[in-house]
């Protein structure tokens, strides 16, 4: 099966010009394609001129990478040209691609396309330059990296294995709308009757809490694929971890809840601790099976990379023993949707440890740079 990618997501990188150049920066319309992930903002402290450089997180290669590159103050002179320079990580050919800076214009997208074979794996944007009567490389504050997939129509032969059914699918999706449904009534209920809070809390975690058994054999009597069986005992199994973690946390005195269960709606201020976290619970099952009912598979592809490179990399889920993986530069690797712990590791530096929620996440790549 072919996945559908999100290259809406991007990174932003600010980075500071020259002090000739400073004087007479850029702005214009927002380029259609980009939608920020992250900001870094940086300021020149003579001038108060920052420039910041939108980059897609994902792309596929056969397609279009966009750069787009913000200057501000606006310049006020035409002349000169702005163009990046981009290429696999550790791999000495690249690509490049620029524009004509234009008076009034602040910013400016940068288009390259990617023949259908290049190298897939980490990229990143070497370089963002200035070129008028000189040539000034534009300093970035931090680099700016993004992952070449496969081009699009290449089919994974494996994929076609545990590929879920349109069955399956409907099946996942009218449970889905059963647990929206059954998290608005919990809310209504708590609103009429707090102080009946602890009964209704439990009720509602039990019912769902015994539904996933239901769930899960509808589901495997659907299939007769292996692979497939294989995978949704890891997945439905995570559900009811999360459950099990929330029901006991929940049991105490509500100071301990389960380190995924940190998603923070200002909206629903008036309900407990422990409502909130009943509610995550049920979010993220609804979250589970939305994915993969929405991308017809249990699995997903996991690329961890770390700066230096070299590092081991441990995966393990909730409950399991940390595994060292075999490929200490870099790893992809296809997993089952779940909650999944990720520990990057190399002599002299400081360990990275991450908790990826591969149902609620749409970005699966992870880089690291390592801090001694």
């Amino acid at each position: 099966m072919t996945r559908q990618v999100n290259l809406l997501r991007t990174s932003v990188v600010c980075f500071t010009f020259a002090a000739f150049f400073l004087s007479q920066s850029t702005s214009g319309q927002e380029a259609k394609s980009a939608q920020i992930a992250e900001s870094v903002q940086t300021k020149d402290a003579a001038t108060g001129t920052t420039a910041t450089v939108k980059a897609p997180t994902k792309v596929l290669a056969g397609e279009t990478a966009s750069f787009v590159l913000t200057l501000s103050p606006t310049p006020q002179f035409k002349g000169g040209s702005l163009y990046v320079i981009i290429g696999p990580v550790g791999n000495t050919f690249g690509y490049n691609s620029g524009v004509n800076i234009e008076s009034g214009k602040a910013v400016y997208e940068i288009r390259i396309g990617l023949p259908s074979d290049v190298p897939t794996g980490t990229w990143e944007m070497r370089e963002a330059v200035f070129m008028g009567s000189e040539r000034h490389a534009l300093a970035l504050d931090k680099k700016v990296f993004f992952e070449v997939l496969p081009a699009a129509g290449v089919v994974i032969p494996t994929k076609a294995e545990v590929n879920i059914n349109p069955n399956q699918q409907q099946l996942l999706r009218t449970e889905v709308s059963r647990l929206d449904a059954e998290l608005q009534e919990l809310k209504l209920t708590l609103a009429r009757t707090p102080t009946d809070e602890q009964k209704f809390l439990g009720q509602a975690l039990n019912l769902s809490f015994n539904k996933i058994g239901e769930t899960e054999e509808r589901f495997r009597k659907l299939t007769d694929s292996g692979k497939l069986l294989d995978a949704s005992k890891i997945f439905f199994g995570d559900i009811r971890k999360n459950y099990l973690e929330t029901r006991n946390a929940i049991s105490g005195d509500g100071t301990k809840f389960p380190k995924n269960v940190n998603w923070h709606n200002q909206t629903e201020f008036s309900y407990s601790a422990k409502s909130l976290a009943v509610f995550r619970a049920l979010e993220q099952n609804v979250a589970a099976y939305r994915t993969a009912a929405d991308e017809g598979t249990l699995y997903f592809t996991l690329t961890v990379a770390s700066l230096p490179d070299g590092a081991e990399v441990y995966l393990w889920r909730r409950g399991d023993q940390p595994e060292k993986q075999s490929d200490l530069t870099k790893i992809s690797k296809e997993l089952v949707y779940a909650t999944w712990h990720i520990r990057i590791h190399k002599d002299g530096f400081k360990d990275e440890e991450i908790i990826h929620n591969a149902s609620a996440e749409t970005n699966h790549t992870i880089i690291r740079e390592l801090k001694k």
